[in-house]
């Protein structure tokens, strides 16, 4: 399952009017998203956690030291891009579209690596069983 938490957000807010454009724009609809805090509980049940910034990261281990280990930057799976993403909040609907291609750009290159885990995960299974 994934979710999205914030560190610096009122929980129960709407999506920003630009997301909800630029959403639209690509068939998605954030009507119903609402924002929602970081807490122990979403850390703790978490295997990986994203993040988009160097002291947002940072920031996750000072708050929850358990998190050691499993927090990573969005831009480090892009290779061709910046290491971290920009949070558009006060910016243009150009600054959005950009925003969403760099994650757009980053989170193929995330699901191909959990993908090839999968893989190998499932071959080695696979293998053992034959044992």
């Amino acid at each position: 399952m994934v979710w999205s938490a914030g560190l610096e957000t009122t929980p129960g807010k709407p999506a920003h009017a630009n997301a909800k454009c630029i959403g639209l724009e690509h068939g998605l609809s954030l009507d119903l998203h609402l924002t929602t805090q970081l807490h122990a509980k979403l850390v703790n049940q978490s295997d990986l956690i994203v993040v988009m910034e160097v002291a947002q990261k940072n920031r996750v281990h000072r708050l929850y030291p358990q998190a050691k280990g499993k927090v990573v930057l969005l831009g480090a799976f892009d290779s061709q891009g910046p290491l971290e993403v920009s949070d558009p909040y006060s910016g243009t609907l150009d600054d959005f579209r950009t925003c969403l291609r760099q994650i757009q750009a980053c989170c193929r290159s995330l699901l191909s690596r959990i993908n090839a885990g999968l893989e190998a995960s499932h071959v080695i299974s696979r293998s053992k069983s034959k044992q």
